[in-house]
């Protein structure tokens, strides 16, 4: 059965709203790359966070 065949029948069904954004999360790869490029951005932005404390860009004149 195809993911849009079984998309169809959990419609039919019944099932919310939130059973279907979970069944596709589980089994569509374009919601797995989207999810990594999530993953992705929180690692970046933790890592700039982290490692690049005194930059060298400093742009906080406009906060005085």
């Amino acid at each position: 059965m195809t993911t849009q065949e079984e998309l169809d029948w959990m419609i039919v069904d019944g099932a919310n709203g939130l059973e279907i954004l979970w069944f596709l999360i589980c089994n569509e790869p374009f919601f797995w790359v989207l999810g990594a490029i999530g993953v992705g951005a929180i690692a970046l932005s933790w890592w700039c966070d982290k490692y690049l404390d005194n930059p060298k860009w400093n742009n906080d004149e406009w906060l005085r």
